[in-house]
């Protein structure tokens, strides 16, 4: 079986593009996974960990929050918000369209809370308007390392290319591959900044191996 120790929650993270190109396709790949974990566990309760950054996280938070509307999930399905900076200078990062959609989701959520600060930061360091850009960006690597830190299963809706940016969805899964028995599952998307076009698959990623998987296949493992 490739997870999970804790049967009685199941915690699920999520990480990717800010711009990723988003396909009925991953639609269907990410219902397809909440059920089957559902279906594996029905006893324990799924857990979503999702800083609701504009993109991914909120894409995954959305099918997510519209399964959890049927009887049958909802007191099974939970999800958690934890965030890179305090909520008022977190929604500066947001245009208005985004902090609307951003509050229209934080309602939905069981609880949200700030991650803390990384080694060296404090809240006039991180100042969106008068701050230190990079040590905001740094921020935003905390909060992947507390989603990954605390996800029995990481999914990364990622185009598969590490461009060592700080905080990104390629040092969030280089991250976790190297914590003690990582589980990436790696959704392959596209990003709307990118001209490359990739193969839609999934993988499961471990700290020295990747497999491509077919979600028709009992993937979870026996």
């Amino acid at each position: 079986m490739y997870i999970v120790k804790n049967t009685k929650n199941i915690v699920i993270g999520i990480t990717g593009h800010r711009d990723m190109v988003e396909t009925s396709t991953h639609k269907e790949y990410l219902i397809k996974i909440f059920q089957d974990i559902t279906t594996r566990y029905p006893t324990a309760k799924i857990q979503l960990l999702s800083p609701l950054a504009d993109g991914a996280d909120r894409y995954v938070a959305d099918i997510f929050l519209s399964i959890k509307k049927k009887e049958s999930y909802k007191e099974k399905f939970e999800m958690i918000v934890p965030m890179p900076f305090e909520l008022e200078e977190y929604q500066k990062d947001f245009n208005e369209r985004s902090k609307k959609e951003f509050s229209g989701l934080l309602k939905q959520a069981t609880d949200y809370f700030f991650v803390g600060y990384a080694d060296g930061n404090n809240s006039t360091l991180v100042d969106k308007k008068d701050g230190d850009r990079l040590k905001r960006k740094k921020q935003y690597f905390e909060v992947g390392k507390y989603v990954a830190d605390h996800s029995d299963i990481l999914l990364a809706l990622w185009d598969g290319k590490d461009v060592k940016k700080v905080g990104g969805t390629g040092e969030i899964v280089r991250y976790k591959l190297h914590r003690q028995n990582p589980l990436v599952l790696h959704i392959v998307c596209n990003r709307a900044s990118a001209k490359a076009a990739n193969e839609y698959t999934v993988q499961l990623l471990f700290a020295k191996e990747k497999k491509t998987i077919d979600l028709q296949d009992d993937w979870l493992g026996k």
